[in-house]
């Protein structure tokens, strides 16, 4: 499932706001109170509801505001389209499913959607903050180790504990050999009363006939019961046939009349517009005919005055106008004559070379270049300080070595183990030789030799002493000390990675330097410049640009010189023809200066004629526009009342007539009949059709009434035997003793049956429950951990390649073989291995249900390399989940293009 759109009605702080549509990964960026924590719990509660009353979480309903709620678009792994809208109602609200194909579901339908997830399964799988991060480094190793497992196989612990529940009331209700459970008791006293029934019933020898015999008549009463009320409802629909008779023959007759009439093509609102054409063209006519008279009577007025009369001076007014223009030109093509530079300032081979898209280019590729540089140098300067702390690191991990060495040796302990030992041997000898002077010389020598036995019993005994103390403490230091070197060898490790990537990046950056030095260096030789000095290169390379300009700007002239000298001689060409009449004594076009002159006289001449003169012109000018006018506007009427005939297809305006008429008469009766069809169904007519009149219909009317009144006396004759069969039946019941023991055992045993069905309830989920614990355990925790193993190993880049479990406790696997629990491994890597195994079983359960996966700035405490790897993973696990990222830093909006960020400032609450 993906989410398209929101639409937020009232939620804290939003009111009235549409969101635009989600992307499959989207990030909503904002600052600190910017809305996003209550963009998360919206969605959470149009999904799974509001919280109530009861609940530890706000409702955030507005308290300045009437609408709480709103709407989610989504699209479903089918393809389809539903909204989502949930509104104030109810404690978790009232939501309505809006569906493509105009259906609504309800909340069983938002459960189906949701493929039963809850909100508290939804927090737990699809949905994290830096909070759980956080908390995974606080947690003991038990705790951590416990928390993990519960992640990998989230739901199990939950399963079992409905488990112990289902147990615990099915033991309330029932137990094989119990007494105090419910069922227990109640069944005890179903096998009393069931054997004090048996008795009873066995005294009423008539009771099971009359009970067969009253089911007989109960059935028999049931049934005509249910033919009478189908009777009832027959009648009253007849009733309403019978009303809706005559709408029927009046439709029926009108469809007959219009199939009659057989009006087939007729021009839309033809009459009218036929009509409205015809009485303009009348009017047309009648004023062209008077226009034509007042013409004719202006021309017989009309004489010729002067030779100059048959030039056209209105077109030779506006050449004329042009005078002052034509000699401005002249002027702008003697200066333009004489600024004109011809000769090229540059080689033309260089000049073809230089663009000014390539100078900018090279501007910023020096640019780049002395950007490069500065940050080699910096890089340069990182790489030194790795150095030396990389040797620093390696002293310290040289040293708790020699430590390790030096304690496992324990060179104290072994010399004075030695004096102590060689004392024991001395004095040993010494009690054997004092010993053997007793049993040769004097008995009293015995004495010396036990005491000096009993000093060498005690020195073996101190030796013994020393040598096992010093094991133990050799032992415990030992293995503080290893646990110490391997800390700084994996701080080691970490610094010769950081020392990789700073050389790995030294060397594209020498790279990148190179191509830009190479490309500058063409451009250099094409242009024939020096690149010795970026500076200089650049002021030589603007040099050119600036003559290349210049050089367009000669060639720019130039054209203008060759467009003044066109515009002049079509002005001279143009004012020759038009005074072509006129004779070369008259006009002498070598003297240009002179023939304008005695042009602009002649016009002067022409202008003061007497004022009936240009009166007639003008008249005569007007009338002849206003005739052409007029003939063009009854040509179209001509047109249009033709193309109306031929739409109507009738050849004479008497036939259009005539068919107007029968085209108004169709129209009346189809408005009539769409009136009456609204009056009475598609289903109605079909049945009136059945019937030829109405006397037919009343008759059916008659006989379902008849049928109705037969069918009454007959149940009530049944319902009068059912009465004496229930007094019999009384009769022979009606002693107390058997009365009160039958009710008290069908009473007892409707509550066993009950009973029953709880504890088979409980039975069958507890089965289901335990089906699905075992299948959780057999097949998706190996795929959670497998899948687990391949994101720890990606975001690790390669360090740690495997996840696994030894005795319940988690071990991670690096790439040199040594194995980790939880707490040994940094805090980064940490929230690297919890991430890992979310995804892992987001992966596993994807499978079944695809919900979005909604995480709130969970990567604040990442490098820039650790990011990296995770927006990549998170990319790829896009194509088959929608992604929603929350985060109030501005620089995660550099991952994504800008269709997939949302920025919440732009949005007003």
């Amino acid at each position: 499932m993906i989410i398209k759109q929101l639409h937020v009605y009232g939620y804290g702080k939003w009111r009235q706001i549409d969101f635009p549509e989600f992307q499959k990964t989207q990030i909503i960026y904002g600052p600190n109170e910017a809305g996003k924590s209550t963009l998360m719990a919206f969605i959470e509660a149009i999904l799974f509801g509001f919280p109530t009353n009861k609940s530890n979480e706000r409702r955030l309903e507005p308290k300045d505001y009437d609408g709480f709620g709103g709407r989610i678009t989504v699209e479903t792994d089918d393809l389809e389209i539903v909204i989502i809208e949930r509104k104030k109602g109810k404690a978790t609200g009232y939501v309505v499913l809006y569906f493509a194909d105009g259906t609504r579901g309800d909340e069983e339908s938002l459960v189906r959607l949701l493929k039963g997830m809850t909100k508290q399964m939804y927090r737990a799988i699809y949905s994290f903050d830096i909070h759980g991060l956080q908390n995974v480094q606080n947690l003991k190793e038990t705790d951590f180790n416990r928390y993990l497992l519960a992640a990998g196989t989230v739901g199990s612990d939950v399963l079992i504990r409905v488990d112990n529940q289902l147990q615990r009331k099915r033991d309330e209700l029932f137990k094989p050999n119990g007494r105090i459970p419910i069922l227990n008791k109640k069944l005890n006293q179903l096998k009393e009363l069931e054997s004090k029934y048996k008795t009873a019933q066995l005294n009423n020898t008539a009771f099971t006939q009359l009970k067969e015999k009253q089911l007989r008549s109960e059935t028999q009463l049931l049934e005509w019961q249910n033919k009478e009320k189908n009777l009832l409802i027959e009648q009253e629909l007849f009733t309403d046939y019978l009303s809706k008779w005559s709408i029927y023959e009046e439709l029926i007759k009108g469809q007959e009349t219009l199939k009659n009439l057989q009006v087939s093509s007729f021009p839309q609102n033809g009459f009218n517009r036929f009509k409205a054409l015809k009485d303009e063209l009348s009017n047309n006519e009648n004023e062209a005919y008077q226009v034509e008279m007042k013409l004719n009577q202006i021309l017989r007025k009309m004489v010729d005055t002067n030779p100059f009369e048959k030039l056209d001076w209105d077109q030779l007014g506006k050449y004329l106008s042009d005078w002052s223009l034509y000699q401005e030109r002249e002027r702008q093509l003697q200066m333009l004559r004489g600024s004109a530079n011809n000769t090229a300032l540059i080689p033309a081979h260089i000049l073809e070379q230089v663009k000014h898209e390539e100078f900018k280019q090279a501007q910023e590729v020096i640019r780049k270049i002395e950007r490069l540089d500065w940050e080699r140098e910096q890089r340069l300067s990182e790489e030194s300080v790795l150095a030396i702390k990389i040797e620093r690191q390696k002293e310290q991990c040289d040293e708790t070595e020699k430590r390790i060495q030096q304690a496992e040796q324990s060179p104290d302990f072994i010399q004075t183990t030695a004096k102590t030992t060689h004392l024991a041997i001395i004095l040993s000898l010494a009690a054997l030789a004092v010993l053997l002077l007793g049993w040769l010389v004097m008995p009293i020598f015995y004495i010396g030799g036990i005491l000096l036995g009993l000093l060498a019993i005690l020195s073996y005994k101190k030796v013994n002493k020393k040598q096992q103390a010093p094991q133990r403490t050799n032992s415990s230091i030992v293995a503080e000390w290893e646990k110490l070197w391997q800390q700084q060898c994996a701080e080691l490790d970490e610094l010769q990675f950081e020392k990789t990537k700073i050389q790995k990046r030294h060397s594209e950056i020498t790279e990148d330097m190179v191509v830009s030095e190479s490309w500058l260096k063409k451009i250099a030789e094409k242009l024939e410049l020096s690149i010795s000095s970026h500076t200089m290169f650049l002021n030589k390379y603007e040099q050119l640009v600036e003559q290349v300009t210049m050089e367009k700007s000669n060639i720019a002239e130039q054209e203008q010189v060759k467009q003044l000298i066109i515009k002049q001689n079509d002005w001279l060409t143009g004012i020759q023809s038009l005074t072509a009449e006129i004779n070369d004594e008259q006009l002498d076009w070598l003297n240009l200066d002179e023939s304008i002159n005695s042009l602009l006289a002649e016009q002067r001449r022409y202008h003061l004629q007497t004022e009936e003169v240009v009166t007639i012109r003008k008249e005569k000018e007007d009338l002849s526009n206003h005739k052409e006018r007029l003939f063009a506007t009854i040509e179209r009427i001509e047109q249009q009342l033709s193309s109306l005939l031929q739409e109507a297809d009738v050849e004479d305006d008497k036939s259009f007539y005539s068919k107007a008429e029968m085209k108004q008469q169709a129209m009346a009766i189809e408005e009539r009949l769409q009136v009456l069809q609204m009056q009475i169904s598609e289903k109605e007519r079909h049945t009136l059709s059945q019937f030829n009149d109405k006397v037919m219909l009343l008759a059916q009317l008659e006989q379902i009434k008849q049928q109705r009144k037969e069918l009454s006396e007959r149940r009530s004759d049944l319902q009068k035997e059912q009465l004496e069969i229930n007094h019999q039946i009384q009769l022979l019941t009606q002693g107390e003793v058997y009365a009160d023991t039958a009710h008290a055992y069908f009473l007892m045993k409707s509550e066993v049956e009950e009973l029953s069905e709880e504890w088979m309830r409980y039975k069958t989920a507890q089965q289901l429950v335990n089906e699905m614990v075992e299948r959780l355990q057999a097949e998706r925790l190996p795929r959670v951990l497998q899948q687990a193993s391949e994101y720890l190993s990606y975001l690790t880049e390669g360090r740690y390649v495997k996840i696994d479990f030894y005795d319940e406790e988690l071990l991670v696997h690096r790439k040199d073989k040594f194995q980790f629990t939880g707490e040994e491994l940094s805090q980064g890597t940490k929230e690297q291995l919890y991430l890992s195994i979310r995804f892992a079983f987001i992966e596993v359960l994807g499978a079944a249900v695809k919900l979005p996966i909604i995480i709130d700035d969970s990567f604040v405490n990442f490098d820039k390399n650790r990011t990296d790897l995770i927006m990549s993973l998170l990319d790829k696990i896009k194509l088959k989940q929608q992604i929603i990222y929350f985060t109030c830093h501005a620089y995660m909006k550099e991952y994504l293009p800008p269709e997939n960020c949302l920025d919440l400032t732009q949005f007003k609450s």
